[in-house]
């Protein structure tokens, strides 16, 4: 990118320290206020496992820096594809060693719950002023009429449901 016309002014002043640190921004990323105090409280109750398109070295970091008590962390890296892939969530449950009417995936991304749904998965939405544009204010839940089983506010409020 930075031999790009675009950025290549800013490519003088990057060393390779320095571009490594930006690239690896993200592993230092925070988390939203109610996920590890939700996690931990959800962590005494259910497994609670992290099924991601991020590699594995970032969702480890991620979890380190943002204190994430993941039982497990399973990143696309091992199945080969990304998500929405049905192989991505038939793997987890492989992994996990449970039917899929037995779990439920958590997520801001409507099309994230919409391809676990698919594969019979139970699904928990948690709406995020980043994610899904306007669609996040209109996410309801079956019981409401709408296309998942569970709206929550929040993981605390989730750990409340279990």
């Amino acid at each position: 990118m930075l031999e790009s016309p675009r950025w290549k002014h800013l490519a003088p002043g990057w060393d390779e320290a320095k571009r490594r640190e930006l690239v690896l921004a993200w592993h230092r990323s925070d988390g939203w206020p109610d996920v590890s105090r939700g996690l931990y409280a959800l962590k005494k109750k259910k497994i609670i496992v992290a099924l991601s398109n991020g590699n594995m070295r970032f969702l480890v970091d991620v979890a380190k820096h943002a204190d994430l008590p993941w039982d497990a962390v399973l990143s696309v890296d091992l199945f080969n594809t990304c998500k929405p892939n049905p192989k991505v969530y038939q793997g987890a449950l492989h992994y996990l060693e449970l039917p899929a009417e037995k779990c439920a995936m958590v997520a801001a991304h409507m099309w994230d719950l919409e391809a676990a749904a698919r594969q019979g998965m139970r699904t928990v939405y948690v709406p995020r002023a980043t994610d899904d544009g306007d669609l996040r204010d209109r996410v309801r839940s079956r019981a409401e009429g709408g296309e998942v089983d569970v709206v929550v506010g929040s993981f605390e409020e989730l750990a409340g449901l279990v």
